[in-house]
């Protein structure tokens, strides 16, 4: 019984050495194949986005109220030199 274990134990072995560097690749290009086909699924997906329509498209007269209220601020007149150079970092 433990001659048939170590027997194929070492044929394991010996075909794992012996074809790594296949195994290896077969599993690095399917890796990488999965990873492009999850991408490009992402990818396809996001270009496509749902159109769901808007719940209210029009605002009530409290709002637009409230709205003009907040614009109606003074007017400021800032006026800089005209005919001098003006250094930004001078307090």
């Amino acid at each position: 019984m433990t001659g048939d274990m170590s027997n194929y134990i070492s044929s394991t072995k010996r075909f794992f050495w012996r074809y790594h560097l296949t195994i290896f690749a077969v599993v690095a290009v399917a890796g990488v194949s999965i990873a492009i086909i999850i991408l490009l699924g992402v990818i396809t997906q996001s270009s496509n986005p749902v159109t769901t329509a808007p719940e209210s498209e029009s605002f009530d007269q409290d709002t637009i109220e409230r709205v003009k209220q907040l614009n109606d601020t003074p007017d400021y007149n800032f006026n800089l030199p005209s005919n001098q150079r003006i250094n930004p970092f001078a307090e």
